[in-house]
């Protein structure tokens, strides 16, 4: 067994989720419920609201894990050669081998993509997930949809292509891989949502330019769990890094780690 070591310069600890592969976290041992937050694509645990959380669960000492999926961040590989389905083996990984008792998932972007998968993979453990401006299924809603002639063409005749984005000076590349991959994992729309028992909270702005919040009306829509909810921020934005938007989805965790705050757990 390859135990996990420190990467130098860092406080964060790497650890093989294969023979030749590393993936980069930091693990706080706390009270339960843990929590566990996942960023969006292309994104790094180091951002504001992956530091702000951590913080908040430091202070509380309740427990707490984030990471970077291949090829983000700090681990190691290259994005373009991964899809949704290796990403949830690396949430999985860790989880499994990291966290202990009940986890509280706080999932944005593409992180609200694979907080419900794995809240479906794990029910066990999983009991509740927060959303922040969740994209379930973005390849197929959002990045399908957007691509032009030539992009598509690059797909079929070279299995690869660039989108823009906003956060990156330098557009991202965008694999037929990736994009047939993931064509597994999709939630929406097929009744796999139902199966969810956890509550869910969604907070989603109004002024989101990337993901609509009506993306998030429907998950809310395809969930049965009554104790769900979807909070509209008027001036919000695809980030919800504000200081004011971050201690509104902050109150939530806090609500959520007293609501299931017990003796048994």
């Amino acid at each position: 067994m390859i135990l996990p070591s420190l990467i130098p310069g860092t406080n964060f600890q790497k650890i093989h989720i294969t023979p030749k592969l590393q993936l980069a976290y930091e693990y706080i041992a706390g009270k339960n419920p843990g929590i566990i937050y996942l960023g969006g694509f292309h994104s790094r645990m180091t951002g504001s609201k992956a530091s702000s959380l951590r913080d908040f669960c430091a202070e509380r000492g309740q427990q707490f894990l984030r990471f970077d999926y291949r090829g983000h961040g700090l681990s190691e590989g290259e994005a373009a050669e991964f899809s949704i389905a290796e990403w949830l083996d690396d949430c999985l990984f860790l989880l499994d081998r990291l966290t202990k008792g009940p986890q509280i998932l706080v999932g944005s972007s593409m992180g609200g993509w694979l907080m419900a998968l794995m809240g479906l993979s794990r029910p066990q453990r999983i009991i509740a997930h927060i959303g922040l401006a969740a994209a379930p299924d973005f390849t197929e809603k959002l990045i399908l949809p957007s691509l032009s002639a030539p992009q598509k063409q690059a797909l079929q005749q070279q299995g690869t292509t660039a989108i823009h984005s906003p956060y990156s000076p330098t557009p991202y590349p965008i694999s037929t891989y990736f994009l047939e991959q993931s064509r597994r994992f999709l939630i929406l729309g097929n009744g796999k949502l139902s199966s969810l028992p956890h509550p869910l909270w969604l907070f989603h702005g109004l002024l989101d330019q990337e993901v609509s919040w009506q993306l998030s009306f429907d998950i809310l829509q395809q969930t049965t769990n009554p104790h769900s909810h979807l909070t509209i921020i008027k001036d919000g934005d695809h980030r919800l890094s504000h200081p004011h938007h971050v201690s509104l989805w902050l109150e939530a965790v806090a609500i959520l780690i007293h609501k299931f705050s017990s003796p048994s757990r």
